[in-house]
């Protein structure tokens, strides 16, 4: 975050950025991206568990008002159904074990 506002600084928007200010915030943005993108996979993992079917009326999705972690993380955070469920899968897969 601090190379994204270091890069952006007294700029009013991306009219105002040079060339190199330009190559910085595309790559603080990367970088952001890619941590955000880890920590969602991470997130939607535990939602995932936290909405298993064998909760209940304890599922964390159930109490939200969703019929399953896909369309709670979905309605959350305005991405797809499907990409969503994806978000899961990855969590999931990627998960420690134990």
């Amino acid at each position: 975050m601090s190379r994204l506002d270091d890069a952006w600084s007294d700029v009013v928007d991306a009219g105002d950025l040079s060339r190199s200010q330009l190559v910085a915030v595309s790559q603080a943005i990367g970088v952001l991206q890619r941590r955000l993108d880890a920590v969602h996979v991470e997130v939607a993992a535990r939602i995932s568990h936290e909405s298993r079917p064998e909760l209940g009326a304890e599922s964390l999705a159930n109490q939200q008002g969703f019929r399953s972690a896909a369309a709670l993380i979905a309605a959350t955070t305005g991405v797809s159904t499907g990409d969503a469920a994806r978000l899961v899968r990855v969590g999931e897969a990627t998960a420690p074990r134990g």
